[in-house]
């Protein structure tokens, strides 16, 4: 819980909304394909498997959704949050 804890208050702090859930489950919902390809490409090259769902219901786009537990080492969240921090400022910057 301690390393959900901390990628979700990373990534609130830097503008991403994510839903008040207690889990360990941080979706991420990209805007557009383009979007979801560049940040898909941005983590393969982190060396992150990334799981992009797109069930029935789900946003149209589909989402990412990363499941943290306490096996994840401090520098491999980083590495996560290295990423995604850098994903949301580009995302705010082309508002």
């Amino acid at each position: 819980m301690r390393n959900a804890a901390r990628v979700k208050t990373a990534l609130r702090e830097v503008g991403l909304l994510l839903p008040e859930t207690p889990g360990p489950i941080v979706p991420l919902i990209p805007r557009s394909s383009h979007e979801a390809d560049h940040l898909n490409r941005a983590l393969l090259a982190a060396g992150i498997f990334r799981p992009f769902i797109k069930y029935p219901g789900s946003p149209p786009n589909g989402y990412f959704r990363f499941v943290l537990s306490s096996e994840h080492t401090r520098p491999q969240i980083d590495t996560l949050l290295s990423v995604l921090c850098r994903y949301a400022k580009d995302r705010a910057a082309s508002d």
